[in-house]
């Protein structure tokens, strides 16, 4: 049995009061060797982080608040750039850096991760469709890294 705990020293409704405890339950719920959580303002926070990120989704990718950044990937034997990885990364205008680590997990949790895959997929057909087919040939992709130059 899990119980969250909020201790009520405010005045809120009785139904945010049990909100707040639910939140408490719920992280109590990820760590097994604890049966009890106290109500912090950071899982406040952390839950309107979400429903932001959720909220504004469609937003990001309108608006190309969602940025895609190629990671070169150097091939060990030659040293010559083989590949680059493409990476998301969420500039937003009121909230500023958002950390993959904040929306990625959140989006596949809610099935939502397929609007982000469609973006990127986008991104990266636009990106190529811009190189030449020599430079396809020889791994030669487009790079948002900064001082990165090809071998």
């Amino acid at each position: 049995m899990r119980v969250g705990v909020y201790q009520y020293d405010e005045k809120v409704s009785p139904s945010l009061a049990c909100d707040r405890a639910k939140l408490a339950c719920d992280q109590a719920k990820k760590q097994p060797e604890q049966s009890w959580c106290l109500y912090t303002s950071a899982m406040q926070e952390k839950e309107e982080l979400k429903q932001y990120l959720i909220d504004h989704l469609d937003e990001a990718i309108e608006k190309h608040y969602l940025q895609v950044y190629y990671q070169p990937v150097i091939r060990t034997l030659t040293g010559r750039l083989c590949e680059s990885e493409a990476l998301i990364r969420w500039i937003d205008p009121v909230k500023g850096f958002l950390s993959p680590g904040d929306f990625i997990p959140l989006f596949e949790e809610m099935n939502l991760s397929y609007k982000v895959d469609r973006y990127v997929i986008q991104e990266v057909t636009q990106a190529c469709a811009g190189v030449s087919t020599r430079e396809k040939s020889s791994c030669q992709f487009p790079s948002t890294c900064p001082g990165q130059t090809s071998r």
